[in-house]
């Protein structure tokens, strides 16, 4: 227990949990991964590859961080979008449809597209 109300715990199997005063937990294995639950519901999971993947309870989506700096977000009426260090986003629509935005501005649409144009 610590001052400012954080409390440690340590398990045998080597997790360490950290709860704190605000009511946020954090999750640390062994293996490096670390969970961290907020209390707004929203929960961020960072791997020992620096991927990041954060959960936004109200807004029921999901970014994932790559450390090539790839951003991936995965919304729920189910579009899916990927925004490319260059610049280059390719966004998938829930009926399939594909549109990609080059660095330039340049966008290309397909209609029922099921995978990234080979831009």
């Amino acid at each position: 227990s610590h001052a400012d109300g954080k409390v440690e715990r340590l398990y045998r199997s080597g997790r360490c949990e950290v709860l704190y005063a605000t009511g946020t937990r954090k999750d640390v294995l062994p293996s490096g991964l670390q969970t961290v639950f907020f209390c707004n519901g929203d929960v961020k999971q960072t791997a020992t590859s620096r991927r990041v993947v954060y959960y936004h309870a109200e807004a029921e989506t999901t970014h994932v961080s790559e450390p090539d700096g790839t951003q991936l977000y995965h919304f729920p009426n189910g579009q899916v979008e990927r925004h490319f260090a260059d610049g280059l986003k390719e966004i998938v629509f829930a009926d399939g449809s594909l549109k990609v935005i080059l660095p330039s501005g340049e966008v290309h649409e397909q209609v029922g597209a099921a995978g990234p144009l080979g831009v």
